[in-house]
Protein backbone atom coordinates (compact mmCIF):
# COMPACT_ATOMS: atom_id res chain seq x y z
CA UNK A 1 0.00 0.00 0.00
CA UNK A 2 1.10 3.50 -0.70
CA UNK A 3 1.78 5.79 2.20
CA UNK A 4 -0.67 8.55 2.81
CA UNK A 5 0.64 12.05 2.44
CA UNK A 6 0.30 14.28 5.43
CA UNK A 7 -2.28 16.89 4.81
CA UNK A 8 -1.30 20.48 5.32
CA UNK A 9 -3.05 22.06 8.23
CA UNK A 10 -5.53 24.61 7.12
CA UNK A 11 -7.43 27.05 9.17
CA UNK A 12 -6.22 29.19 12.04
CA UNK A 13 -2.59 28.76 12.97
CA UNK A 14 -1.45 28.87 16.59
CA UNK A 15 -1.33 32.50 17.57
CA UNK A 16 1.28 34.10 19.75
CA UNK A 17 2.94 37.47 20.05
CA UNK A 18 6.68 37.41 19.54
CA UNK A 19 8.46 39.45 22.19
CA UNK A 20 12.05 38.66 23.06
CA UNK A 21 12.96 38.19 26.69
CA UNK A 22 15.78 40.68 26.34
CA UNK A 23 13.23 43.35 25.49
CA UNK A 24 11.98 43.38 29.07
CA UNK A 25 15.42 44.28 30.46
CA UNK A 26 16.03 47.32 28.27
CA UNK A 27 15.92 50.91 29.52
CA UNK A 28 13.40 51.75 26.82
CA UNK A 29 10.93 49.16 28.14
CA UNK A 30 11.41 50.33 31.72
CA UNK A 31 10.61 53.93 30.70
CA UNK A 32 7.11 52.90 29.59
CA UNK A 33 4.24 53.38 31.98
CA UNK A 34 2.34 50.23 33.08
CA UNK A 35 -0.62 50.94 30.78
CA UNK A 36 1.72 51.12 27.77
CA UNK A 37 3.39 47.85 28.78
CA UNK A 38 -0.03 46.21 28.84
CA UNK A 39 -1.11 47.72 25.52
CA UNK A 40 1.96 46.89 23.45
CA UNK A 41 1.39 43.09 23.25
CA UNK A 42 -2.29 43.68 22.42
CA UNK A 43 -1.36 46.12 19.66
CA UNK A 44 1.26 43.74 18.30
CA UNK A 45 -1.34 40.94 18.41
CA UNK A 46 -3.53 42.93 16.01
CA UNK A 47 -0.61 43.30 13.57
CA UNK A 48 -0.95 40.95 10.58
CA UNK A 49 2.75 40.56 9.83
CA UNK A 50 3.46 42.84 6.89
CA UNK A 51 6.03 45.61 6.94
CA UNK A 52 3.66 48.41 5.98
CA UNK A 53 0.58 47.08 7.72
CA UNK A 54 -1.59 49.52 9.59
CA UNK A 55 -3.21 48.44 12.82
CA UNK A 56 -6.77 49.49 13.54
CA UNK A 57 -7.02 49.95 17.27
CA UNK A 58 -10.14 51.53 18.72
CA UNK A 59 -10.11 52.07 22.47
CA UNK A 60 -13.18 49.85 22.82
CA UNK A 61 -11.08 46.84 21.74
CA UNK A 62 -8.87 47.18 24.83
CA UNK A 63 -11.46 48.32 27.33
CA UNK A 64 -12.18 45.80 30.07
CA UNK A 65 -8.82 44.09 30.39
CA UNK A 66 -7.31 44.11 33.84
CA UNK A 67 -5.33 47.31 34.20
CA UNK A 68 -7.05 48.93 31.20
CA UNK A 69 -10.44 49.72 32.62
CA UNK A 70 -10.90 53.35 31.64
CA UNK A 71 -10.42 55.16 28.36
CA UNK A 72 -8.19 57.66 30.17
CA UNK A 73 -5.73 54.88 31.05
CA UNK A 74 -5.83 53.50 27.51
CA UNK A 75 -5.21 56.97 26.07
CA UNK A 76 -2.25 57.51 28.43
CA UNK A 77 -0.78 54.16 27.35
CA UNK A 78 -1.13 54.95 23.64
CA UNK A 79 0.30 58.43 24.13
CA UNK A 80 3.30 57.04 26.02
CA UNK A 81 3.98 54.49 23.27
CA UNK A 82 3.81 57.25 20.65
CA UNK A 83 6.04 59.62 22.65
CA UNK A 84 8.68 56.94 23.27
CA UNK A 85 8.70 55.89 19.60
CA UNK A 86 7.24 52.37 19.84
CA UNK A 87 4.27 53.12 17.55
CA UNK A 88 3.23 55.87 15.11
CA UNK A 89 -0.25 57.26 14.73
CA UNK A 90 -1.21 57.08 11.05
CA UNK A 91 -4.81 58.30 11.12
CA UNK A 92 -6.62 60.13 13.88
CA UNK A 93 -10.07 58.84 14.56
CA UNK A 94 -12.75 58.74 17.18
CA UNK A 95 -15.49 60.81 15.56
CA UNK A 96 -17.87 59.83 12.80
CA UNK A 97 -16.90 56.15 12.85
CA UNK A 98 -13.29 56.71 11.82
CA UNK A 99 -11.05 54.21 13.55
CA UNK A 100 -7.61 55.25 14.76
CA UNK A 101 -4.84 53.47 12.92
CA UNK A 102 -1.30 52.92 14.11
CA UNK A 103 1.90 51.44 12.77
CA UNK A 104 4.61 49.56 14.67
CA UNK A 105 8.05 51.13 14.40
CA UNK A 106 10.09 48.08 15.57
CA UNK A 107 12.58 50.60 16.89
CA UNK A 108 13.55 48.51 19.91
CA UNK A 109 13.31 45.03 18.41
CA UNK A 110 16.73 44.75 16.78
CA UNK A 111 18.54 42.33 19.06
CA UNK A 112 19.76 39.94 16.38
CA UNK A 113 22.28 42.43 14.99
CA UNK A 114 25.75 40.81 14.82
CA UNK A 115 27.73 43.99 15.69
CA UNK A 116 30.07 43.88 18.65
CA UNK A 117 28.08 46.00 21.12
CA UNK A 118 24.86 46.68 19.24
CA UNK A 119 22.02 44.64 20.61
CA UNK A 120 23.73 43.92 23.91
CA UNK A 121 21.92 45.07 26.97
CA UNK A 122 23.29 47.40 29.59
CA UNK A 123 23.66 44.71 32.24
CA UNK A 124 25.57 42.50 29.79
CA UNK A 125 28.00 45.32 28.98
CA UNK A 126 28.45 46.15 32.68
CA UNK A 127 29.15 42.49 33.43
CA UNK A 128 31.80 42.34 30.69
CA UNK A 129 33.43 45.53 32.01
CA UNK A 130 33.55 44.11 35.55
CA UNK A 131 35.10 40.90 34.29
CA UNK A 132 37.67 42.89 32.31
CA UNK A 133 38.53 44.93 35.43
CA UNK A 134 38.94 41.76 37.51
CA UNK A 135 41.20 40.22 34.89
CA UNK A 136 43.34 43.35 34.59
CA UNK A 137 43.64 43.84 38.36
CA UNK A 138 44.52 40.19 39.02
CA UNK A 139 47.41 40.30 36.55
Amino acid sequence: MARKKKQKKTGPQPSFVGLERRLFYTKEWRRLIPAAKLLYPFIKCRWSGGVDDEIEAPYSAFNGYRGLLTSKTIHAGFQNLIDEGWIKEIRTGGLYRIIKTYKLTFKYEHFAVPDKDKGKLDYMLKKEKKEAKKNSSSQ
